[in-house]
């Protein structure tokens, strides 16, 4: 979609908000427990190859190497 950029994940790092994923967030208050739709898949940190750019991303292209944190723990929600 608009601003998206697809990346193929070469490596994914498993970092604290993976570990209270897979604790069921207990250390957290119930009001404060994020909902997420299972299966899940872990691996906040990523780092990889661009694929493919929206038609209005300018700043990456494919082919770019990339590294990032995904937006968590929306899995799979649009920023927008």
């Amino acid at each position: 979609g608009p601003g998206e950029v697809l990346v193929r994940v070469r490596a994914a790092g498993l970092n604290p908000p993976d570990w209270y994923l897979r604790e069921g967030y207990k250390a957290l208050p119930p009001e404060w427990r994020p909902s997420v739709t299972f299966p899940a898949t872990p691996g906040s940190d990523v780092s990889g190859i661009v694929e493919k750019v929206a038609d209005d991303v300018t700043a990456f292209t494919a082919g770019d190497e990339v590294f990032g944190m995904i937006r968590f723990p929306s899995f799979g929600e649009s920023l927008g």
